[in-house]
């Protein structure tokens, strides 16, 4: 009886430390995963700046909608996020 006992709890020692191991492994010490989406100031700019807004008319539609409703910004701009 304490033969098998001793067996698991080898067992789930075992266990736990690999576990432990892969864990650190996987996540390289204490930093964090990054976030899937990272935006970038530029990317940003060309798909909904200001010229991006004004080179359509689909855009241009889209900036006039914003005016009518009184929006203080019309569009984006790159300062405000990193």
């Amino acid at each position: 009886m304490f033969i098998f006992l001793k067996n698991v709890f080898d067992y789930i020692s075992c266990f736990v430390y690999y576990k432990t191991i892969i864990s650190k492994i996987s996540w390289k010490g204490n930093r964090k995963m990054k976030r899937t989406l990272e935006g970038t100031k530029l990317k940003r700019q060309h798909v909904s700046g200001f010229r991006a807004r004004m080179a359509t008319p689909g855009g241009q539609e889209v900036l006039n909608r914003r005016r009518a409703k009184g929006r203080h910004e019309i569009s984006i701009s790159g300062s405000k996020r990193a």
